[in-house]
């Protein structure tokens, strides 16, 4: 229901930086009704890649987001396993989940649109094939 309600007043916003101001503190608001204060954690972890977009290399971008986030789902999951053996909840390591999926699938994008700028440059084809396994 809130994300109705959310939807109708976005049609009246028209600057885009409202836009974006907007819709991620009301998928903020969600996600914390829905999760709690883990939600928290992935908000901090949604930042932290913002950063790494605006200051690591582009070209080597998606590499870099998906060991950071690998390391702190994977510390996460440890913690959660150590401190709170028995407790079956999933509502930590699934919302970093989430973000570790949607933001390395965003900084390969991100690459690979780097390096078929780069390559438009030189009048060749990018070659996207050494990222894949």
């Amino acid at each position: 229901m809130i994300s109705f309600v959310a939807m109708y007043f976005f049609t009246f916003i028209r600057d885009p930086l409202a836009r974006q101001v907007y819709s991620t503190l009301v998928g903020f608001i969600v996600t914390l009704c829905c999760f709690g204060t883990s939600s928290i954690v992935s908000l901090a972890m949604n930042l932290f890649c913002f950063l790494m977009f605006k200051i690591a290399p582009t070209k080597n971008l998606g590499t870099i987001v998906f060991v950071i986030q690998g390391i702190v789902l994977s510390t996460a999951q440890i913690h959660k396993q150590v401190f709170y053996n028995g407790k079956n909840g999933l509502e930590m390591t699934m919302t970093l989940m989430f973000s570790y999926c949607k933001n390395t699938s965003l900084a390969c994008n991100i690459a690979d649109g780097y390096n078929i700028t780069q390559a438009k440059k030189t009048d060749k084809v990018a070659n996207l094939k050494p990222r894949e396994v």
